[in-house]
């Protein structure tokens, strides 16, 4: 789907492609929040000014902005087409952790925790999974600052 593009463009457009949107939409939502906390993070513990980093913060605010927009535009097709899109059926209606409207995901199941006497034992026992550790999987384990 080309940006921008209208609420009759998008109307026209089958189902499946307003979902894979409002998903690839989330993910990239998520990715900027992500990357925002990083970079305020770094701005915070720096002595300096970076006005590099101020402006990238702003840039992401800008894009996050377009990006709900844009997802707003996709419900507002999606109820035209005849589905409730406030259901939950197509995963819209949630919110961010800045309390901006962004589609539901499903929520994943959680294995249950190993017992205290077996936790770290064994090359079976899975590691621990810190914050840190789940924003190096996700950038491959490189520093960096994600725009």
């Amino acid at each position: 789907i080309h940006a921008p593009f209208t609420l009759e463009e998008a109307t026209v457009l089958p189902l499946s492609s307003l979902t894979q949107e409002i998903a690839r939409l989330q993910n990239s939502i998520r990715h900027l929040q992500m990357s925002q906390i990083a970079i305020r993070q770094h701005i915070l513990a720096s002595e300096v000014t970076d006005e590099e980093l101020e402006s990238a913060v702003q840039e992401n605010e800008r894009a996050i902005a377009a990006q709900e927009e844009r997802i707003t535009l996709i419900e507002r097709a999606i109820e035209r087409k005849g589905g409730a899109a406030a259901s939950g059926h197509y995963a819209v209606g949630a919110v961010t952790m800045n309390g901006r409207p962004v589609p539901r995901e499903p929520p994943v199941e959680q294995p249950p925790p190993a017992e205290p006497s077996q936790r770290g034992q064994g090359r079976d026992a899975p590691p621990e999974r810190t914050e840190d550790g789940m924003e190096m999987e996700m950038d491959g384990g490189e520093d960096g600052v994600y725009l």
